[in-house]
Order: structure tokens, then C-alpha cells, then sequence
């Protein structure tokens, strides 16, 4: 591993430190709700990213397949990429209410 970390692990170490915080019993809610709710989203876009690769066979010329996928694969990954740090940004947004 390149020792980086993904907005999810920060994520769950942030989470960590603030589970030992005083969040209100709303507050705590709030946050679950939001990562439900961003983890159906990505999952979501996994789905999609499937699908997509199960037809490229109909509408891409075979030696063009690797690339494609790959190039599926990235977009897929900075979706996702967006996703987790909006889901920050909220969170962040909710722990910071007083």
C-alpha cells in the first residue's frame, strides 16, 4: 500500500475520536442517516459500473475492452471519491451543530 488514506478510513478514524466527543443522541442520528444514505449512493454507482461493463461487449470492439473497463473503473473511483467527501462535508456539518 502507498500509505494513503481514503476519505473513508479518515472518515472512520475521525469517527472514532468524535465517538468519545459528546454528540447528542440527534446528532448521532444524523450522522447514521448520512452514511446510509452516501453508502446506497456508492452503491449504487457500482451497480451502474457493472452494468456498464456486462454490455461493452455489444457496442465496443473486443481489443478496445480493456481500455474501456479500465476507464469505467476510474470514473467509478472518483464518483466515489466525490461521494465520500461530500458525505465528510456533512457529517463534519452535523458534529460541528451545538
Amino acid at each position: 500500500m502507498s500509505g494513503l488514506k481514503s476519505a473513508l478510513e479518515l472518515s472512520l478514524e475521525r469517527s472514532a475520536e468524535h465517538a468519545q466527543g459528546n454528540l447528542s443522541d440527534k446528532q448521532k442520528n444524523e450522522i447514521s442517516a448520512i452514511r446510509i444514505e452516501y453508502k446506497a449512493k456508492i452503491a449504487d454507482k457500482e451497480v451502474i459500473l457493472d452494468s456498464k461493463i456486462k454490455r461493452l461487449g455489444e457496442r465496443t470492439p473486443p481489443e478496445q475492452i480493456p481500455m474501456a473497463i479500465e476507464g469505467l473503473k476510474q470514473e467509478f473511483s472518483m464518483a466515489k471519491k466525490s461521494l465520500e467527501e461530500e458525505m465528510e462535508v456533512k457529517i463534519e456539518k452535523v458534529r460541528n451543530k451545538k
